[in-house]
């Protein structure tokens, strides 16, 4: 797999399936995702994510 490694302040990646590896998982939070679904919020440090399912568009 090749690709572009972000590492800048405010940069982001989307996918329907990230795998992360970090050192330390921060305080999970619930926030408003959807209509009536919830979703998580998580804060990880020195992490290394990759995406290993992109987003479906229907």
């Amino acid at each position: 797999m090749s690709g572009t490694i972000r590492i800048n302040v405010g940069d982001a990646i989307e996918g329907e399936r990230i795998v992360c590896e970090f050192q330390k998982i921060g305080k999970t939070t619930l926030i408003s995702a959807t209509h009536t679904h919830r979703g998580n919020r998580v804060t990880l440090t020195n992490a290394y994510c990759v995406i290993t399912k992109p987003l479906r568009f229907i």
